[in-house]
């Protein structure tokens, strides 16, 4: 028998990923981390739809308020040009980069429609440098 104080089901917070990063080796929400990057892959088999599960994941875990592209057209304009695509990635990663984010294309060869989240660990010590791996 639940007591008076005790919080009905509906109302327990869910445990966010912002608050809770994923330990080293954990495979939480379907994706992996390292305790520094968390990385999960989101394939629909459209970008648009693809995009939209992956906005969605972000605000449900906490990160409602990090600027991401409006919309999966808005995504595409940060994809680097394919004639130089092999040339430019030396430089840069293939998508959108907002820390502590990045949303970006899979390589050539990979799933069509498929989009790649890295969340990176805000709390960690040295968390700029990871993200921009230094």
């Amino acid at each position: 028998m639940a007591s008076y104080d005790d919080p009905a089901p509906a109302e327990v917070e869910k445990v966010r990923l912002r608050q809770d990063f994923p330990e080293t080796g954990s495979d939480r929400y379907g994706g992996l981390s390292d305790g520094y990057c968390f990385r999960i892959v989101f394939a629909a088999g459209r970008l648009e739809r693809s995009y939209d599960l992956l906005r969605q994941f972000l605000q449900e875990e906490g990160y409602e308020a990090v600027p991401v592209p409006a919309d999966a057209d808005e995504l595409k304009k940060f994809r680097l040009p394919p004639k130089l695509r092999h040339q430019l990635s030396l430089f840069g990663e293939d998508g959108y980069v907002h820390n502590p984010l990045k949303i970006l294309f899979p390589p050539q060869g990979g799933k069509r429609g498929a989009v790649i989240l890295e969340i990176y660990n805000e709390a960690e010590a040295g968390h700029l440098l990871k993200f921009h791996r230094r």
